[in-house]
């Protein structure tokens, strides 16, 4: 599965996908949000909330985890 830079993310075609194939039972929900500073922080609240087996996509993630991108920077994230 791909994405392209300003092309919206498709979140029910991604369900679908997801979520039809052998591994489903270690996801649960799939969500797609427009902005986050980290998918990866969103997660991990999610989780200490009660939410766990989740997938977490983002039209803009404006903060990475280990320096992936630069300060300032957007991208796509997939968590």
């Amino acid at each position: 599965m791909t994405t392209q830079p300003g092309v919206p993310m498709d979140v029910e075609r991604i369900r679908s996908e997801l979520l039809s194939q052998p591994h489903r039972p270690l996801w649960r929900t799939v969500d797609l949000v427009d902005e986050t500073g980290s998918t990866n922080a969103d997660l991990l609240a999610r989780a200490r909330g009660g939410t766990s087996e989740a997938v977490l996509f983002a039209e803009n993630q404006t903060s990475a985890v280990g320096g992936m991108i630069a300060r300032g920077s957007r991208r796509r994230g997939i968590r």
